[in-house]
């Protein structure tokens, strides 16, 4: 994966007003650790229609942020993988967890 900073992405959006640039970084903060509290509870329950509805929240993110293309092509595997390919997904589920630390 490349490497880049959701903070810095999130920097170039707020363009100096520091009260919106630390409100949306609390606001990714706390949406992305409910998400991926989410995907521990999908993969051990085998919900692969939430998982899937997670990673369209992710891309959205990750698109507004302007990552890398491989995040958006991971997130773009996982929706299609989620359930047909368990241990593809749970590898995959475990980038999307890296990505987001």
């Amino acid at each position: 994966m490349e490497a880049f900073s959701i903070k810095k992405e999130i920097k170039k959006i707020a363009i100096g007003y520091k009260v919106l640039e630390k409100k949306l970084i609390e606001a990714a903060i706390l949406q992305t650790s409910q998400k991926l509290l989410l995907i521990e509870s999908c993969l051990k329950s085998h919900n692969w229609e939430e998982l899937k509805e997670i990673t369209h929240f992710f891309k959205s993110n990750f698109l507004a942020l302007n990552l890398p293309k491989t995040t958006i092509e991971l997130m773009d595997s996982l929706r299609t993988i989620s359930g047909i390919d368990v241990e593809k997904t749970k590898m995959q589920t475990q980038e999307l967890v890296n990505i987001c630390r």
